[in-house]
């Protein structure tokens, strides 16, 4: 019923009755009537629901299909992303200081940088980064990254966000962004207790966000006003792990 499906979305969402109706322009009271099945919603309703939530109108009537809808202007272009973050770059890396110093003596037409490996980052649902350190350093050019202090490096974990960038890669972030610049980025991200790293696209008009995975295979992540979130930085190079 549709009643059920109402709560079902609110519940997959994660917010109680009030906030949930605040953020679908309605009161508590008008939208737990909705809910409770004494009232039927107007279309106006399923309409705020769609947009605000990407929730299908359809499967809010019928009960069938998906709960969320296939929005294609939302999913990423592997052309515009892999343009964007200059993948693929193949860069040396090193797991021990001993590699890292004689790297540096070999490599006497050039300069590099050690850049430590601080965690794992979730390419999927996020968790939390613990201490990594053993997944040791990688070596960089300072024609590529003059001040080690703004970046972080994580290597990967999951497939949300392949082909560019598949499981084990390390992806070196950039601590300094400009937030009216981050449409169509990809960011490192924290939301609720983890991290996670997916291109953000920005809904102005209804004053959301959205997490995009490039991997069909893995769901959107809303961002709208309750959400709890801090953008670590955006996606400066990924470096593509051969085994």
């Amino acid at each position: 019923m549709l009643k059920d499906r109402l709560k079902e979305v609110r519940k997959k969402i994660g917010l109680n009755q009030t906030d949930f109706a605040n953020s679908i322009n309605l009161t508590q009271s008008n939208y737990s009537r909705y809910e409770s099945g004494v009232h039927e919603p107007p279309i106006s309703l399923l309409e705020n629901m769609r947009n605000c939530y990407n929730i299908s109108t359809d499967w809010l009537i019928t009960g069938k299909g998906t709960m969320f809808m296939e929005q294609v202007e939302l999913k990423p272009k592997t052309e515009l992303n892999a343009d964007k973050l200059k993948q693929f770059i193949e860069l040396g890396k090193s797991n021990s200081n001993v590699e890292i110093k004689q790297s540096i003596k070999s490599n006497t037409n050039s300069s590099v940088v050690s850049l430590p490996i601080v965690g794992e980052i979730a390419a999927g649902n996020p968790f939390e980064v613990t201490d990594m350190s053993e997944l040791g350093n990688i070596l960089v050019s300072t024609e590529l990254i003059s001040d080690p202090d703004n970046f972080y490096c994580f290597r990967v974990n999951g497939w949300s966000m392949s082909p560019e960038i598949q499981h084990s890669d390390v992806v070196i972030i950039n601590k300094i962004y400009d937030y009216d610049d981050m449409d169509n980025r990809i960011v490192a991200i924290r939301i609720d207790d983890g991290i996670t790293l997916k291109l953000l696209k920005l809904d102005h008009d209804n004053k959301c966000s959205w997490l995009m995975p490039i991997n069909d295979d893995y769901k959107p992540i809303l961002i709208n006003q309750y959400s709890t979130i801090i953008i670590l930085g955006v996606l400066e190079y990924s470096i593509r792990s051969y085994k």
